[in-house]
Order: structure tokens, then C-alpha cells, then sequence
């Protein structure tokens, strides 16, 4: 993670790091214990932890993700991909909003979940998603989610339906992120761009 700071805090929210997915692309490889750099890759999004009231993992048990350091809470139903994922943290959470974030995007910057953050508390009254754009593409799983949401996301998500049908039945206010920032959302979907983010992480 880049772009920390000492004292902020999201207070009213809570993290939530995504790593049920099969890693189909990845050879079956759980994506959120493949070193990187000399860390598992989901440690990244461990480093957002101390900035919420609350953290957790949505993962299998026993499968390691203990290691990271956070508390893991098994999917609700096992099998119903990222929007499976988020209705468990929705319906886990105890605090109002929570940070919905992949296990595979270890360019998070601070200073977007920030700007995210105080994009909420300027939306008009009623939004229950902050969702950022960039380079052309939505990016749910880097987003904030009010736990309204709940019951929507668990519904969706038992019909097999996408994370984009979630966002089409929801009020979601979208920020746009420039250049540099769109690295922040940056994941990790195949082999090549796992061999290239290492580039990024090699001792200079």
C-alpha cells in the first residue's frame, strides 16, 4: 500500500479483504498467499487494517489466510464468486459502511480510499455505494458499500448474478480516478501481470 498516513481514520466503516476466489487464471493458487515482494500478496491490503474500526478477511478457514493476521469469516455460501464474497461482509459487518477490496491489488493507495471516503460524505443523500472508475472500467471490488446493501448483494448473489447487477439496482456514486491514481486498482488477474507487478516490488 502506498500513500499512508499516520492518524487517518474511516470511523463508521469497516475492511473487508475478498479471498474466496478458485484462481482459475492463477493455476488454482489462492491469490491472496502468492508471495510478492517478501509478502503474501493479500498482506498489501492488511496494511488499510489499522486506518477502520474493524477488519476482516472473507475467505475459506484453514487455508492459511489465518497467517495474514486478520480474523477470517467463511463465505455464506461457498461458490458465488465476488458478490457471494461482499454479501458476506455486508451481512458480517457491525459498522455502517465497509471497504469491499480484492485480495490482489497490492498498489492500494491510501489517498484513493480517501478521496473515496470523502466522496461519501459529500453524495447526494441516499447513495449506498462509492464505486471508482478508471482507465475505462468500474472497479467494485475497491469500493465503499452501505450495509443496507445486505439483502441485495445475498439475493444477486444466490441468482448467480454479477457485481455489476448489484451496482445497476443500487444508488452508487462513481468518482473518476486520474492516471496515477488508477493504479490503485490495479489487480492481479493472470500470470503475465503477476510477473510484471514483481518487476515493481524488486529490491532497487
Amino acid at each position: 500500500m502506498t500513500g499512508a498516513a499516520t492518524g487517518l481514520r474511516f470511523r463508521g466503516a469497516s475492511l473487508f479483504i475478498l479471498a474466496g476466489g478458485k484462481g482459475t487464471r492463477m493455476q488454482g493458487v489462492n491469490k491472496a498467499l502468492i508471495p510478492l515482494g517478501d509478502r503474501a500478496m493479500a498482506a498489501y491490503a492488511v496494511d488499510l487494517a489499522p486506518h477502520f474500526d474493524d477488519a476482516r478477511i472473507v475467505g475459506p478457514r484453514g487455508r492459511g489466510l489465518e497467517a495474514l493476521g486478520l480474523p477470517v469469516v467463511p463465505d455464506a455460501v461457498p461458490g458465488l464468486g465476488p458478490l457471494g464474497g461482499l454479501a458476506t461482509a455486508l451481512s458480517a459487518t457491525r459498522t455502517e459502511w465497509i471497504f469491499a477490496v480484492a485480495c490482489d491489488m497490492p498498489l492500494l493507495q491510501l489517498g484513493v480510499v480517501r478521496r473515496l471516503w470523502e466522496a461519501r460524505g459529500q453524495a447526494p443523500e441516499g447513495v449506498r455505494a462509492v464505486v471508482p472508475r478508471a482507465r475505462g472500467e468500474v472497479h467494485p471490488l475497491h469500493a465503499f458499500y452501505h450495509r443496507d446493501l445486505a439483502g441485495a448483494a445475498r439475493r444477486l448473489a444466490t441468482a448467480q448474478a454479477s457485481m455489476q447487477a448489484l451496482l445497476l439496482e443500487s444508488p452508487v456514486h462513481f468518482i473518476d480516478l486520474g492516471e496515477e491514481e488508477a493504479s490503485s486498482t490495479q489487480n492481479v488477474n493472470t500470470p503475465e501481470v503477476l510477473h510484471d507487478l514483481r518487476r515493481h516490488f524488486e529490491p532497487t
